[in-house]
């Protein structure tokens, strides 16, 4: 029963997920910042998918037959650096319009965003992904993949060619020396 569950809550998440895409898609090509529907939808998203992982672990849906201890060991410590990760790229923000994407005034590239464009979308996946290791879930890891997957196209396919529309030379040069995700800082 619990494994039908999740499968339905998988279908309502990719399913929102694609609406979502669509949603901020069209506001980005438009030059606008997320609306606050298009911000609570991926909210909704978010929860429902970090939903998904945890409970998929804790039930250990397609449990992967690795060591136990050790795996689980790793993944919550992967766990616990994605949540650090994201944190401080949340806190660097200064604001939570500009968290959710509801405000761009200004191009953040100072702290944690010096070593990565991303770091709220690379603690996300790191805690994903260590959460789905520490319940030695396959489904929680398949989840997990698919968000890396997901969020991946989020950034290459909408995200940068917004923030060039809004911030042009000064995305472009910023985008030009600091990894997507993490990485030390060219030039």
């Amino acid at each position: 029963m619990m494994l039908f569950m999740l499968y339905i809550a998988t279908l309502v998440l990719v399913l929102l997920c694609i609406y979502i895409l669509f949603k901020t898609r069209n506001l980005y090509e438009q030059g606008r910042p997320l609306s606050t529907g298009v911000s609570v939808g991926w909210l909704v998203v978010d929860a429902l998918d970090i939903l998904i992982i945890v409970f998929s672990s804790i039930y250990g849906a397609w449990r992967l037959p690795l060591d136990g201890i050790i795996v689980q060991a790793a993944g919550v410590a992967l766990a616990m650096l994605g949540i650090a990760i994201m944190l401080i790229g949340m806190i660097e923000f200064h604001s939570v319009r500009r968290i959710v994407g509801m405000e761009v005034s200004s191009l953040i590239t100072t702290g944690i965003y010096r070593w990565s464009r991303n770091p709220q979308f690379l603690g996300w996946y790191l805690m994903g992904l260590g959460i789905a290791l520490a319940g030695l879930s396959g489904y929680a890891l398949l989840i997990a993949l698919l968000t890396i997957i997901s969020g991946h196209y989020y950034i290459v396919k909408l995200e940068e060619p917004y923030l060039k529309r809004i911030f042009g030379e000064e995305y472009l040069k910023y985008k030009s020396k600091t990894p997507t995700c993490i990485g030390l800082p060219k030039g």
